[in-house]
């Protein structure tokens, strides 16, 4: 929405009244701003002019007003003045003055927003946090978000010049983002401006002290949202750090059309938590998975499409994740999804016949003792040099991991094998005995591994003792 001065003005300043017999004096004076016009087209996007949805919703505002008044079942009785009726150009001040001249009890003006691209939803302006003009804003904008579907941006305060210069009470709603891919789909539909102009209606009815009502026919009922599981794509296992493509099937049991930008499927029991399965770059938020992947009509079935990342785990861990259809950001419907995935922890074992094992032939071979792991291990004679056996580990995740070597033990083995951790803080010297605790894993501590493919341990003959062993070494993501 663009909102520096114009400085032409011609418009057509109408007044629309439908008077019931001697309810003229108690009639409330609503005066609604069709934003932009004429030569001010507003903003643009996807085809659309600002100045034209804002007409629209502003024309079918002043009819659902004058059938309020036309229909003695319920609602109230009123007044309406347009600030134009027609694509004309008309100032801000023109508009203002309009509005005091008229002696109108409260001003609304209607836009579209735009930014970048990528913002959406719906928000109200008032000038002042508090009093009349903050009590119609917050009436107007939880129903617009309810009606339209769309993402909640909250109510706010600004001094733009419609709300500083009326002298009644004064709102401005920001419809959606007519340059955003979904809120524009939304913009486009006429069903769309009709439930944006009875959501204004409805507000300020309650602002009023009246019950929300439909005057007539003039408003086609809200959409509703339901649905109908269909189907799921769900790993019953993961390791810590996996990423796995996933989809859930839903059939749109309700009146209303699912839009990618405004039905989500999100996080459930409780609400918008934030998932341990996120994954960044692919879900919306980390309480967002996915929004539905192309607009869904009643009867349809809608697929959303995400990826989960598994959370890290030390020991076999079973988690089980919810989630629900969410239209807008407020209106939760459908039946509840569950994934219940057991997470096996991200371990790299390197044995000493693996691909990254590296050592000279000065270290021999051996199927000797029992307590090996796999098929063999490599054993030196400790000498005074260096001559090192390596393990090279392909990481897949940065961060700690608890570290662990596998030998068989020997009396003749020595009491303090040196391995060396190389870790992104530097170099650790781990001692360990090989006469004791073989055939199984040894403890060498928690430490920090950059991601890939590197040089991880070593184990140096440079030692006290008989012979040093060459066996396996173990990391898990911790």
């Amino acid at each position: 929405m663009q909102r520096g001065a114009i400085t032409k003005v011609s418009g057509l300043m109408v007044m629309f009244v439908i008077l019931a017999g001697g309810l003229a004096a108690a009639q409330t004076r609503v005066c609604v701003d069709p934003g932009h016009g004429g030569t001010d087209s507003g903003a643009v996007g996807y085809g659309l002019l600002e100045k034209n949805i804002n007409l629209d919703a502003s024309l079918w505002l002043r009819d659902l007003f004058n059938a309020d008044t036309a229909d003695t079942l319920g609602g109230s009785s009123w007044q309406v003045y347009l600030t134009r009726s027609t694509d004309a150009t008309v100032s801000l001040s023109g508009r203002t003055n309009y509005a005091n001249s008229v002696g109108a009890n409260r001003f609304i003006s209607i836009h579209c927003n735009a930014f970048n691209g990528a913002a959406y939803g719906t928000e109200t302006f008032s000038y002042s946090g508090t009093g009349t003009s903050a009590d119609l804003r917050n009436k107007i904008q939880p129903r617009l978000v309810s009606y339209l579907g769309t993402y909640d941006r909250g109510v706010k305060t600004a001094g733009y010049y419609v709300l500083v210069h009326t002298s009644m009470p004064a709102v401005l709603a920001e419809l959606a983002f007519i340059d955003h891919s979904g809120d524009s789909a939304k913009l486009a539909t006429a069903s769309v401006r009709q439930q944006a102009a009875r959501a204004i209606l409805h507000g300020t009815q309650t602002h009023m002290g009246i019950t929300a009502y439909d005057p007539g026919s003039a408003a086609p009922p809200p959409p509703t949202y339901n649905a109908q599981f269909i189907g799921q794509s769900c790993p019953t296992t993961m390791t810590a750090g996996q990423q796995v493509a996933v989809w859930v099937d839903l059939k749109n049991t309700g009146t209303g059309n699912w839009t990618s930008a405004a039905t989500r499927l999100g996080t459930s029991s409780p609400a918008n938590h934030a998932s341990l399965f996120f994954t960044n770059g692919n879900w919306i938020s980390s309480s967002r998975a996915a929004g539905v992947n192309t607009t869904t009509a009643p009867g349809a079935v809608g697929r959303f499409n995400f990826i989960l990342t598994a959370p890290i785990a030390t020991s076999a861990t079973t988690f089980t994740e919810k989630f629900k259809a969410v239209q807008g950001d407020s209106t939760w419907f459908g039946p509840e999804v569950v994934f219940t995935i057991t997470v096996q922890p991200l371990t790299v074992i390197v044995d000493n016949t693996s691909s990254g094992f590296y050592a000279s032939s000065n270290w021999g071979l051996s199927d000797y003792n029992s307590l090996k792991y796999g098929a063999n291990y490599r054993y030196r004679t400790a000498a005074a040099v260096s001559d090192l056996a390596r393990w090279n580990a392909n990481l897949p995740l940065a961060g700690a991991y608890k570290v662990y070597a596998w030998f068989p033990s020997h009396s003749q083995y020595t009491v303090a094998a040196k391995y060396f951790i190389y870790h992104t803080g530097g170099t650790a010297t781990i001692t360990v005995s090989q006469q004791a605790s073989g055939g199984q894993w040894v403890s060498l501590g928690t430490f920090n591994f950059a991601a890939g493919n590197a040089q991880r341990i070593a184990v140096s003959c440079w030692t006290s003792g008989t012979y040093i062993v060459a066996d396996a070494v173990k990391f898990v993501k911790n």
